[in-house]
């Protein structure tokens, strides 16, 4: 019993120390990135508007260089608010918990453009707590994050999410090109902390070439 309770607290320590670090990770992309790009874009438009006051015949060639340059970076500085709202506040998790998973697989998609997605989703859902579905959320954004980085890559993703009376399950597997090398370790401890803070069941298992997560909760 005292095993089990020490194990409960490492795996609880951990979700924490992932959250955080997932906090100061987007911190640290806000300050070199969009906060860099937003001051790129201002010295850009003023130093544009310094040129075209001063060369007013040479203007066309640079205000087209500098609209491209203004395109690029505004469409990266999009995504990477986007980026950050999303991990802020999940989109559709309030009211759409099926979308708001779909969602998050095709983020995870988009950044591993290599990898086919296979989805099941329910087209009625009932509502859960929303506590409830962020914490499973968050669960299955860390199992994708673990998953994705390792080596061999991996081929494919597949999510089947089933909602029944008293019960709804939701199974993500991982295909990988060979079998894994290494067992992910730190999955041991998102199972203890996922199944703890759901009060559900949490599992997961390697079967040859494919990782599969699963999780169950009322």
């Amino acid at each position: 019993m005292v095993l089990r309770w020490h194990r409960l607290q490492q795996a609880l320590r951990w979700w924490y120390r992932q959250h955080v670090l997932r906090l100061v990770d987007e911190a640290e992309a806000v300050r070199n990135g969009v906060l860099q790009d937003a001051f790129t874009l201002r010295r850009t438009l003023e130093l544009s508007s310094a040129q075209q006051a001063a060369v007013e015949l040479c203007s066309i060639p640079i205000a087209t260089a500098d609209g491209e340059f203004l395109l690029t970076t505004l469409e990266a500085l999009h995504h990477s608010l986007q980026r950050f709202s999303d991990f802020l506040s999940p989109p559709y998790l309030e009211d759409n918990f099926p979308l708001a998973i779909d969602h998050l697989l095709k983020s995870h998609q988009q950044q591993h453009l290599h990898v086919a997605l296979d989805l099941s989703m329910p087209e009625q859902w009932q509502p859960d707590a929303y506590e409830q579905s962020r914490i499973v959320w968050i669960a299955i954004d860390e199992f994708l994050r673990l998953a994705l980085t390792q080596r061999p890559s991996a081929r494919s993703i597949s999510a089947c999410l089933t909602q029944e009376t008293h019960a709804h399950r939701l199974v993500v597997k991982v295909l990988y090109s060979q079998r894994p090398h290494d067992e992910i370790v730190e999955l041991s401890h998102l199972r203890r902390s996922a199944q703890f803070l759901t009060a559900g069941t949490c599992a997961y298992h390697q079967e040859c070439e494919a990782l599969i997560w699963s999780m169950c909760w009322s």
